[in-house]
């Protein structure tokens, strides 16, 4: 019996040995200066919208603060430009949108398969006519350029 005792006591400390993760591919990366340089992906709204998105970091301050020049263009070749500020908070990434308390860009630095830096996150806009516009959200994405 108490040879059985220790196998089952062996048996499950290399079950959960085994379970154990080691630092992976997929582990977030402390953002900062690995954000610095040229992303590209896209956007998609809730209303089934979509187009492409590129945002080129400038730069980031030891405080966290990040200057950034940003651009999206529409299926129907609609294009904006713009220079954002923003902050990171941890592993999250927070750019302004424009005017308006509706308007953010929030993002997570991932590495995927591979080692590929991701951001990957949702935003919120203003759209419309004047006088009409309304909060628009929906999921964005960026890959670093190599």
């Amino acid at each position: 019996m108490k040879m059985l005792s220790w196998l089952f006591v062996a048996f499950i400390t290399l079950a959960v040995t085994g379970c154990q993760t080691t630092q992976s591919d997929t582990q977030a990366p402390a953002p900062g200066q690995n954000l610095i340089g040229d992303w590209k992906g896209s956007w998609s709204a809730d209303s089934g919208a979509s187009g492409a998105f590129a945002v080129k970091i400038l730069s980031v301050s030891k405080g966290g603060r990040i200057v950034a020049r940003r651009s999206s263009t529409t299926k129907g070749g609609y294009a904006t430009e713009h220079v954002s500020m923003g902050k990171i908070s941890g592993n999250q990434i927070e750019l302004d949108r424009g005017k308006g308390k509706n308007t953010w860009i929030k993002m997570s630095l991932k590495k995927v398969a591979g080692g590929v830096l991701m951001l990957k996150g949702s935003y919120s806009a203003m759209a419309g006519k004047k006088g009409e516009k309304k909060a628009v959200q929906g999921e964005i994405w960026a890959q670093k350029a190599k």
